[in-house]
C-alpha cells in the first residue's frame, strides 16, 4: 500500500514513521526548502532560538516510543528544577503560582473572597450533560469569576493564545471535562489523584492536574528539531521538498492523485493531509465544497515570537519558568519565558534568553508591528516586573500569521461532521494541531491514530 502525506510538519514526519513500522510505502510532499513546520531550531550567535514550540512533557507514550524508535531518547534533555516555578502578573507584579493547598490559601493571587469561592468547588454540583461550554463558563461554575480571570484566563493564554469566553473546554481541555464527571469535583479529583500517587509510589501518578497530563517539561539539547531532523534522516529518500499540492482528486473510486507545482502527480492508495486547516479546506473544498467549509472555518489566532538576549548583569532574578499575564492586567503580552533558565545552552557563558509571546485572538494586530515596536512593547510590559535595565545584545523575532488553531465552542460537533464528509471520501485522512490537540505530543498521538486508521482501511 502506498500512502501519499501531503504536508512535512511533524505530524506529517509522526504519521509517515507509524506507517513505515506498520509496512506502508510513504512519500511525504513538503512545500518548504525544509521539513519540520513550526518545530524550527536556529542556532545564532551562540543563541539557541525555537520557532515553535519550547518543549514537550515526557508523559505521553506515542511521544517516547517514537524517541525510542528513532534511539533519541538519550538526548532528552529535562527542565532545570527551577522551572517548576511559575508566575502570573497581577497589578503589574509577579506572584507565585501555588503549589499546594496551603500556599494557595496564603497566596495573593486571589482575594480572600476569591480564595473562599475555590475552596467551596466541592459543593458545587456537577454538570451532568454533554453540552459544550467555554473555558469561562465552565470556570465560573466551578471556581468562580475571579479566578476564571486571573487563572484561567492566562492558561489558556500560555497553550492557545485564545481567548477564555470563546474556547469550549471540552474541546481545548477535554480532562477537565472528564475529571468533573468521573468524581464531581475538581478539587476532590486532586485529592483522589494525590492519594493515587501515594499508594503507588510515584511522584506524578497517573498524572497531572485538571487541566492536562502531568510529566516532566523536555526538549532536546539541540533544541526541538533534532527531533524533525532525525525523523527526517529516517525517512530519508520519502521527503519531497519544495513540493507544493495543488489540488487532489480521486482516480478510478480508489486510488488518489495529489497534482504538484511545477512536477508530475503523485498517485497513492491512500492520502494523508497534514496541512493546516485553511490550506486543507483549499485542497478538499475541490471535491466536497461542504467539507472545505467545515474544516476552513476552524479560526487561528496570530502570535509573535520576540526573543531578547541580555547581559545576566543587566536584569534581575529569573528563577523559574516564566510569566503569564491575565488580560485584566491591559497588556499586549501574553507571557514570558525564561528559556536560559528552564534549559541548559541556551544562551553564552554571562547572558540570559527571554521569550515573550505577544498577540493572540484578542489581538490579531501584534503580529504587523514592526521589530522595534515589539521589542519596545516587550520592555515595556515585562521590563519592570524582571529588572531588565542593560541593552539588548541579542534579537530574533518570529511571526506566526494564523499560528495556533482555536477549538472554539461547537469545534467537537464540527469534528462530527468532518467525520462523516470524510467517510464518503474513502482513502482521504486529515491530521494535524486543528482538530485534537495543538502541542508537540498531539500531533505525534494522532500521527499513530491515523496510521492506525490507514493500516487498517479496506477501501
Amino acid at each position: 500500500m502506498r500512502v501519499a502525506i501531503v504536508g512535512g510538519g511533524i505530524s506529517g514526519l509522526a504519521t509517515a514513521a507509524a506507517l513505515e513500522v506498520r509496512g506502508a510505502e510513504t512519500i511525504v510532499l513538503e512545500a518548504d526548502a525544509h521539513p519540520g513546520g513550526k518545530v524550527r531550531t536556529e542556532r545564532v550567535d551562540g543563541y539557541l532560538c525555537e520557532y515553535g514550540p519550547n518543549g514537550f512533557l515526557d508523559r505521553e507514550p506515542a511521544t517516547r516510543a517514537l524517541c525510542d524508535r528513532l534511539k533519541i531518547s538519550d538526548r532528552i534533555v529535562a527542565a532545570s528544577a527551577a522551572a517548576r516555578s511559575r508566575f502570573i502578573m497581577k497589578g503589574g507584579k509577579l506572584h507565585a503560582v501555588p503549589a499546594s493547598p496551603g500556599a494557595f490559601f496564603t497566596s495573593r493571587l486571589l482575594s480572600p473572597s476569591g480564595r473562599l469561592r475555590v475552596a467551596s468547588e466541592p459543593l458545587r454540583r456537577a454538570r451532568r450533560d454533554h453540552g459544550d461550554e467555554t473555558v469561562a463558563d465552565f470556570g465560573r461554575r466551578r471556581i468562580g469569576e475571579e479566578a476564571v480571570e486571573v487563572l484561567l484566563d492566562p492558561m489558556v493564554s500560555g497553550i492557545f493564545a485564545g481567548d477564555v469566553h470563546r474556547l469550549s473546554v471540552g474541546s481545548a481541555f477535554p480532562r477537565i471535562v472528564e475529571l468533573e464527571r468521573r468524581y464531581g469535583s475538581l478539587v476532590r479529583a486532586m485529592v483522589s489523584l494525590g492519594l493515587e500517587r501515594r499508594r503507588t509510589d510515584s511522584p506524578r501518578g497517573d498524572g497531572g492536574g485538571p487541566a492536562g497530563p502531568g510529566g516532566e517539561l523536555c526538549s532536546f539539547v539541540s533544541g526541538m528539531q533534532e527531533a524533525i531532523d532525525t525523523l527526517a534522516a529516517r525517512l530519508e529518500g520519502r521527503i519531497r521538498t519544495g513540493a507544493r499540492a495543488v489540488a487532489i482528486e480521486r482516480r478510478d473510486g480508489s486510488r488518489w492523485l495529489v497534482h504538484v507545482d511545477g512536477a508530475q502527480p503523485v498517485e497513492a492508495d491512500r492520502l494523508v493531509l497534514a496541512l493546516p486547516a485553511p490550506a486543507t479546506a483549499k485542497l478538499v473544498g475541490a471535491l466536497d465544497p461542504s467539507l472545505g467549509s467545515l474544516v476552513g472555518g476552524i479560526p487561528y489566532a496570530n502570535i509573535v515570537v520576540v526573543l531578547l538576549g541580555v547581559e545576566r548583569r543587566h536584569v534581575g532574578k529569573l528563577d523559574g519558568f516564566g510569566v503569564l499575564i491575565p488580560r485584566r492586567e491591559g497588556k499586549r503580552c501574553l507571557g514570558m519565558i525564561w528559556t536560559s533558565t528552564v534549559f541548559p545552552n541556551r544562551a553564552p557563558e554571562g547572558k540570559v534568553l527571554v521569550d515573550a509571546r505577544i498577540g493572540g485572538a484578542l489581538d490579531p494586530g501584534a503580529v504587523d508591528l514592526d521589530d522595534e515596536a515589539l521589542e519596545a512593547l516587550v520592555r515595556r510590559e515585562l521590563g519592570a516586573s524582571i529588572g531588565l535595565d542593560g541593552p539588548t545584545v541579542f534579537r530574533r523575532i518570529y511571526r506566526h500569521p494564523s499560528g495556533i488553531p482555536q477549538y472554539v465552542v461547537g469545534h467537537r460537533d464540527r469534528l462530527a461532521q468532518i467525520d462523516r464528509f470524510l467517510h464518503h471520501l474513502p482513502g482521504l485522512y486529515l491530521t494535524g494541531n486543528a482538530y485534537r490537540g495543538v502541542g508537540f505530543n498531539d500531533c505525534i498521538r494522532e500521527a499513530n491514530v491515523v496510521a492506525d486508521a490507514v493500516g487498517g482501511s479496506t477501501c
